[in-house]
């Protein structure tokens, strides 16, 4: 079943406008990325990652039931980031042509620095997306900040189209205040015909009635896309996926091609683009054109200066690829290629799949490769 992709903030530029303008400011970072596209996968790299992740803060004022987060002591694991030292890590960091400010945290807990640090990616026309709960939006003019700091692609996530089902899952949050949050952003936005947000829904079994009503009430919260999200993972956490993967067994067979037709013919009535993401389709052991990319081209910082595969582990305490000394010196260059991450690349490339990463892989081809 073909189903349509989430698409890239529509805002007032597109990725490829920013991405010419930012290869244009500098020119080690054009260079960096002709290096990345001529690459052939290998465990030493001669460019440094062109995406990168980071963690601003690693705390959340939510404790979402399929999240790892809520499982960390009040909600916190090591805090906000030293904005001193990210800033110094990013001037280093010469090949970032597109950056996602957000971790496992909610990034709205922070300051004006927040807003700031975007500003300061967007003078380099780097490529800026973020995702929040939406939660704090209300709070000393964050919604205004928001759309003024030239963000160009946010993420909220809508996980109920009732005030019982949104907070049975994303617990401690206020339905209300939430949904009105977002209209708020999305209008302030619209105004300058800056079409970036997007509300995402983790499916799952308290919430697979109610898709159809979330329509409604993401189009009535004004955002212009909602994406159905079909799978839930474990941040790298076997006990965690397994029972995340109890609450998502029944979503194939709850959305057939026939209520795929529905939900999208329903968002056209709604003025809203309607987009899924699947991880069916998963990474292939068995050639290098299928392994997965994160180890040959992105990164992900943790708001404690830590390095982590990729957002799908997320937490550094479950497993991480920082060398002993990067917190203290903060070389990219000599951590994209220390010994952790070269390791880590042979294994993919061998079909040797670390296990924090094989839900991931498909399974029989991993087996063929032994």
């Amino acid at each position: 079943m073909h189903l349509p992709k989430p698409a890239a903030g529509n805002g007032l530029t597109t990725q490829a406008e920013e991405l010419e303008k930012c290869l244009g400011l500098n020119q080690q970072t054009r260079d960096n990325y002709l290096r990345y596209k001529e690459y052939k996968k290998g465990k030493v790299l001669n460019f440094l990652p062109i995406r990168m992740d980071i963690e601003t803060v690693s705390a959340c004022n939510f404790r979402c039931k399929m999240c790892t987060v809520s499982d960390w002591k009040n909600g916190k694991r090591a805090g906000f980031i030293d904005m001193e030292k990210l800033d110094k890590i990013i001037e280093n960091q010469y090949g970032l042509t597109e950056a996602k400010l957000t971790g496992l945290g909610e990034p709205m807990l922070h300051g004006d620095e927040y807003f700031e640090l975007i500003k300061k990616l967007r003078k380099k026309h780097i490529w800026v997306r973020m995702v929040t709960n939406a939660s704090l939006l209300h709070i000393d003019n964050k919604s205004k900040k928001l759309a003024e700091s030239g963000v160009n692609d946010i993420t909220i996530s809508i996980d109920g189209a009732t005030k019982e089902t949104f907070e049975k899952i994303r617990r401690q949050s206020k339905f209300g205040d939430v949904i009105e949050n977002c209209r708020e952003l999305n209008e302030r936005l619209a105004k300058n015909n800056n079409y970036i947000s997007k509300a995402w829904c983790c499916v799952q079994g308290d919430n697979i009635n109610e898709l159809e009503k979330i329509v409604e009430v993401a189009s009535n919260a004004k955002f212009p896309e909602l994406t159905f999200s079909l799978n839930l993972h474990g941040w790298g956490r076997e006990d965690l996926l397994e029972e995340n993967q109890k609450k998502t067994i029944d979503n194939k067979s709850a959305i057939d091609i026939e209520r795929v037709e529905r939900l999208i013919k329903l968002g056209t009535k709604n003025d809203i683009r309607i987009s899924f993401w699947d991880v069916a389709d998963k990474f292939d052991a068995s050639k290098e054109s299928t392994v997965c990319p994160w180890p040959f081209e992105r990164i992900y910082l943790t708001s404690d200066l830590r390095l982590v595969p990729c957002c799908m582990i997320g937490d550094p305490d479950t497993f991480e690829l920082t060398p002993k000394d990067f917190v203290e010196d903060r070389d990219f260059e000599k951590a994209w290629n220390s010994n952790e991450y070269q390791n880590f690349r042979r294994q993919h490339l061998l079909g040797e799949i670390p296990e924090v990463c094989r839900n991931c892989y498909n399974c029989s081809t991993m087996e063929q490769t032994h």
